[in-house]
């Protein structure tokens, strides 16, 4: 039988917003399937406190699409920006991968919002945010 889901709607870039504060209080898990993740002024504190976490010893993934030539330029260089800064765990698909997937702890994110700056520009995404109790 399903229960009635409460959750939350996240519009454009209040998604960045509240994926940084998850990520800053995680105590636990950091997981993170995406299609495109950019390295930008808007997603570069994200990816500092995964560095964080990880330093943290909490456990983190990652999977980025490896496959599509538009996702590939960008995943890349985030997964090169990552490592750079400690952060191990990072795959790159070798199959079309379309997903936008983050688990915070009990918290998780899907939708349509890639890990990149583009909400904050011409984009319209959404996404919805659940806490798993």
């Amino acid at each position: 039988m399903l229960n009635y889901l409460d959750y939350e709607v996240l519009y454009n870039k209040e998604f960045l917003n509240i994926l940084k504060d998850l990520i800053d209080s995680a105590k636990r898990r950091i997981y993170i399937a995406t299609y495109i993740a950019s390295v930008s002024r808007a997603t570069e504190d994200i990816y500092y406190g995964i560095g964080a976490k990880y330093r943290d010893r909490l456990d983190i993934k990652i999977i980025l699409n490896g496959t599509s030539q538009e996702a590939l330029k960008f995943n890349k260089t985030t997964k090169q920006f990552l490592e750079t800064i400690g952060v191990k765990n990072i795959k790159l698909t070798k199959k079309f991968m379309h997903i936008k997937l983050y688990i915070i702890d009990d918290y998780f994110i899907i939708g349509s919002h890639n890990l990149s700056g583009a909400p904050l520009k011409k984009r319209y995404d959404i996404s919805i945010i659940d806490q798993n109790n």
